[in-house]
């Protein structure tokens, strides 16, 4: 579940436009990364120059003589600021992620706008392809929405089964690919790995990504789980796969939405890699804390705030706003004293946490829970979670077993793998800020369980 900022994932390029830009340094777990606010009079984008020369353009912006907010719904980001003469101090958020983020009119300290390095080692990509690799479209689960992908298969004959695989949260194409900073695409990495061993893949980008159509801001999890489900419908109407059983392997929100999948349609088994199995609103809170290695001093706004979208799913978008908002004002006086003080201006306060927590996505989000699915799954099931996985926490596992246990599924596997992370990478914290240092995309026992696994039921 990538909510940390640790990459933008830039799909839009917008021609430079005249105006002024602003300078900041953005601090997450890990690394900082330099952003350029650019902005007009009536529009604006950020840019983080030493990753690309792609700005993103703002989905919505609002300026006066002493305010600034805008927000990127497709990447779930807000911004709300006190603007100055010099300066603008306000609060960035991404996803459930919250830091303080100041731009200036002239680069500050620590601000860089070189170039990065050449890319960094990845050994497990694939050089060469001793397979078949066939380009796919399809509909997507919605009117107007075209899938795109690729299939990998063994040469010459049938695979033993079938994978869909289906990726974390964010905008994601087909590799999983997980941007410039962290420079690692574990969906190619074990497609790769499965195919070589006699299984098929079909791995495709997400709507509104690479070369899928839809509109992905405008998405939920639901809308995914229907894409997810188009795969599948796609699979099963192809008459050379007739008798190859079908699976989906799901990592981070994909091991989310994979049992609701299951749910609806047919499959024979589930591969549930990093998946959220406590509710949503108690697992961002858990990976907040993780994180950080703290309590925030902002967990009460967070927690009555993700209480607030939990209880109100269908609550109109206009209601949904006030109410939230008003449950955060409500919420400021009996917050600590470092948090109050930090607060210049009460509605900018919370409408940074409005802004971010009332897109589709986030909403639905919020409200979810993953046992509701995971207790009516039957089929075989393996799920696996690095123990040092600071993002869905390795409580989530046990929690999995517990929903599949209720559902009196009879063919349960739980791996928790010591010194692993949320990529399931071998790692020494586990933090986020590691991802892109680490040359191993997946730790090879986790491929070796994987196919284990599958090999004990499709040989």
């Amino acid at each position: 579940m990538k909510l940390i900022p640790v990459s933008f994932l830039l799909t839009t390029v917008l021609a430079a436009q005249s105006g002024e830009t602003w300078y900041g340094v953005l601090e997450v777990p890990g690394q900082q990364l330099s952003l350029n606010l650019e902005l007009t009079d009536s529009s604006g984008s950020l840019q983080s120059p030493r990753q690309s020369a792609q700005r993103i353009p703002f989905s919505s912006f609002e300026r006066t003589a002493d305010s600034l907010t805008f927000a990127v719904d497709a990447l779930r980001l807000g911004y709300a600021g006190e603007h100055g003469s010099d300066s603008i101090v306000g609060t960035f958020k991404q996803g459930t992620f919250t830091t303080s983020l100041t731009f200036y009119r002239k680069p500050p300290e620590g601000y860089q706008d070189t170039a990065q390095a050449p890319p960094a080692a990845r050994p497990q990509e694939p050089t060469d392809f001793p397979y078949t690799r066939q380009a796919v479209t399809f509909p997507g689960g919605e009117n107007g929405v075209t899938l795109a992908g690729e299939l990998t298969m063994p040469t010459d004959t049938l695979p033993k089964a079938l994978l869909i695989f289906v990726t974390g949260s964010g905008p994601q194409d087909r590799n999983e690919d997980l941007g410039p900073t962290i420079d690692h695409r574990p969906f190619l990495v074990l497609s790769d790995y499965l195919t070589r061993r006699g299984y098929g893949v079909l791995r495709y980008d997400d709507r509104g990504i690479g070369e899928s159509t839809g509109d992905f801001g405008a998405a939920t999890s639901a809308d995914f789980a229907e894409d997810a489900q188009a795969v599948l419908q796609y699979l099963r109407q192809q008459p050379q796969f007739v008798g190859v059983p079908v699976g989906i392997l799901g990592h981070s929100e994909g091991g989310m939405i994979a049992p609701m999948v299951a749910v609806e349609d047919s499959v024979d088994f589930l591969v549930l890699l990093a998946a959220p199995g406590i509710a949503i609103d108690s697992l961002l809170l858990d990976q907040q804390r993780a994180i950080s290695g703290t309590v925030a001093p902002d967990e009460p706004v967070r927690r009555a705030a993700y209480r607030y979208a939990k209880l109100h799913p269908a609550q109109s978008d206009t209601a949904f706003v006030g109410g939230l908002m008003d449950t955060i004002l409500q919420l400021i006086p009996s917050l600590p004293t470092e948090v109050r003080k930090s607060i210049i201006e009460p509605k900018d306060f919370a409408a940074g946490y409005v802004s971010t927590l009332s897109a589709p996505w986030m909403r639905y989000f919020l409200a979810f829970d993953p046992a509701y699915y995971l207790e009516q799954v039957t089929v075989p099931v393996l799920a696996i979670n690095g123990e040092l996985d600071q993002q869905v926490t390795i409580g989530n596992l046990a929690a999995v077993g517990d929903a599949l246990d209720r559902a009196g599924n009879q063919d349960v596997t739980l791996v928790a793998v010591a010194g692993v992370n949320h990529l399931l990478q071998p790692a020494e914290t586990g933090s986020p800020g590691e991802y892109g240092e680490i040359e191993v995309t997946i730790d090879p026992e986790v491929l070796k369980a994987i196919v284990s696994w599958l090999d004990a039921r499709y040989l």
